[in-house]
């Protein structure tokens, strides 16, 4: 990233509340970037699945977790003067990691075309999971992003892995 200013640079505790901070902030970042409204727009929906995305399927806050100030989410926003760039991480069970891999590998190897054929499939087929969702977040991330989502995972311990994503959106 040549030139890249950093926008948002949150490392801490994730709860509810911390959701609508975010969101606030983002929404004035965002202000300041030269891109078309519907881009504004884009961006901000975005962070939303974002930090929606980390306060389901994070390990944070859970009652299972002993060391909760050891494991902080991160959200930062970078842009240069075409690009946005969105980074989150969180804390997730390895058991977990497979399974988004694939998911987002898949998703990855699509048209545009096909994640739109993709997400038409799973909205008209699929019921409501336990967290609350179809499995469309990602899906709607790479939709409305267009670009390839980057990720890595790395491992904490045994048992647990820090996932980070990081998004791409054209701002021209």
């Amino acid at each position: 990233m040549v030139d890249s200013v950093t926008l948002l640079d949150y490392s801490g505790k994730f709860e509810f509340e911390t959701i609508e901070t975010l969101v606030n902030q983002v929404k004035s970042c965002v202000e300041g970037i030269e891109c078309k409204l519907p881009v504004r727009k884009k961006i901000v929906n975005i962070c939303v699945e974002c930090l929606e995305n980390i306060y389901k399927y994070s390990i944070l806050g859970q009652a299972d977790t002993i060391f909760l100030d050891k494991f902080n989410a991160v959200v930062k926003l970078q842009s240069d003067s075409s690009i946005l760039f969105l980074e989150t991480g969180n804390t997730i069970h390895n058991a977990k990691i497979e399974n988004l891999k694939n998911r987002i590998s898949e998703m990855n190897k699509l048209s545009r075309e096909q994640l739109k054929e993709k997400y038409d499939e799973i909205i008209n087929n699929t019921q409501i999971n336990e967290k609350g969702g179809a499995g469309l977040g990602l899906l709607d991330i790479a939709l409305k992003s267009g670009n390839p989502l980057e990720y890595e995972f790395k491992a904490v311990d045994d048992n647990l892995s820090f996932f980070k994503i990081k998004i791409q959106i054209n701002l021209k």
